[in-house]
């Protein structure tokens, strides 16, 4: 007699050739699938992970520390996360986001610049794989003399699994201090 799914022991690990028991509720009969067959229909990269399973990834991290915005675009250094689904962000070395997945993810950032100045023009940018994807420029800034002022930027992007998205910003005039916060998520798998 066939045992419920229930009543089986639970593994920890699976390999190659295991059999999964798979219970049809319409029959009313324990079915089985083999490894195999799971890995090559389901996973193109015939590997079951945990987090290839999690339907969440997500996360959002900002920075602490001003770096020095110049003309040349600089790494915002988000190294505090508020939360990290999935360890997928890195808040130690790297400071990005790196997708575990194939997916269409979705990000946004905002940077806030110290001092801008008036006429100043100041960018924030996203960059995948070190190359900007998207960008959002605040051109001839007049906040009155005011001490800070905050520019969003956000964007949509297909990634592979090892892509990586990072937060930039840059100053056309002048210099400043710079910090800001980025979030994201998966929107879909492909």
């Amino acid at each position: 007699m066939a045992k419920r799914i229930s009543q089986l022991t639970e593994e920890t690990s699976v390999a190659t050739g295991d059999n999964i028991p798979i219970y049809d509720v319409s029959t009313g009969t324990t079915k089985r699938a083999t490894v195999a067959n799971l890995t090559s229909t389901v996973v193109s990269d015939n590997s079951v992970t945990s987090e290839k399973l999690n339907s969440t990834i997500a996360f959002s991290a900002y920075s602490s520390a001003n770096i020095t915005a110049s003309s040349t675009p600089g790494k915002i250094q988000l190294a505090t996360e508020a939360y990290d689904q999935g360890a997928d962000f890195d808040a130690t070395t790297n400071y990005r986001f790196t997708a575990p997945v194939n997916g269409i993810y979705h990000f946004d950032g905002i940077v806030r610049f110290t001092t801008p100045g008036d006429a100043n023009n100041c960018q924030t940018f996203l960059y995948k794989n070190g190359a900007a994807f998207t960008e959002n420029v605040s051109v001839n800034l007049n906040n009155g003399g005011g001490n800070s002022v905050a520019l969003p930027v956000s964007g949509t992007v297909k990634l592979a699994s090892g892509d990586y998205v990072e937060l930039y910003a840059a100053r056309t005039t002048g210099t400043g201090n710079a910090q800001g916060t980025l979030s994201g998520f998966i929107v879909g798998r492909y």
